[in-house]
């Protein structure tokens, strides 16, 4: 039987692979993450030797919050006032310190999970912005591109740092600001500070 045969059979659809599996945003968010998490344990990147291994300000800072001294300097070893981080992800990481312990390797792997799901939540923002600006195909190639981009890997799993979370607001920004500019073109602009 051919394939046109089969395809005009009542009841049955001929259906590609890219139809099936590939183009669903949740593929490219399971491959992402995937990718991440085996190598986290692969490459066992939530050991460390020593605590400046590991995210030293944030994870200093964080320290020092969980222990009650609130948000202080990384570079002392007596509390004092600073302004040196961000203080979002840093309250972050000290509230999965205050779950997991401060500096334990379920800690490490805790934090570098969140990365890592901050990572592949940009892969889909991606994959929208893709599909939204150009088609379903630029969508899902610039979001699997993303997935496997050494730099989005790396940071998600052997930096702890804000950076996937940065990138992960900055993209929702992007996708947010092209929303808007559909919707209401002339009054969208006051958003943007025009």
């Amino acid at each position: 039987m051919t394939d046109a045969h089969f395809a005009s059979l009542p009841g049955t659809r001929k259906i590609r692979l890219t139809e099936a599996f590939a183009f669903r945003p949740a593929t490219v968010f399971v491959v992402a993450l995937l990718l991440r998490l085996v190598l986290i344990f692969v490459l066992q990147t939530y050991q460390f030797d020593s605590k400046s291994d590991y995210g030293y300000e944030y994870t200093r800072i964080a320290q020092w919050i969980v222990s009650g001294e609130g948000f202080s300097s990384p570079y002392f070893d007596t509390p004092r006032p600073s302004a040196v981080m961000a203080p979002a992800y840093v309250y972050l990481v000290a509230f999965i310190f205050s779950i997991f312990g401060i500096y334990t390797a379920a800690s490490a792997v805790a934090i570098e999970v969140l990365q890592s799901i901050f990572a592949a939540l940009t892969c889909l923002i991606m994959y929208r912005l893709g599909t939204k600006m150009f088609n379903d195909k630029v969508g899902l190639v610039a979001a699997f591109a993303l997935a496997f981009y050494p730099p989005s890997v790396f940071f998600s799993i052997m930096r702890l740092g804000a950076t996937t979370l940065i990138v992960l607001l900055l993209a929702l920004i992007v996708y947010y600001l092209l929303n808007i500019s559909e919707r209401n073109p002339i009054g969208s602009l006051r958003f943007v500070g025009s």
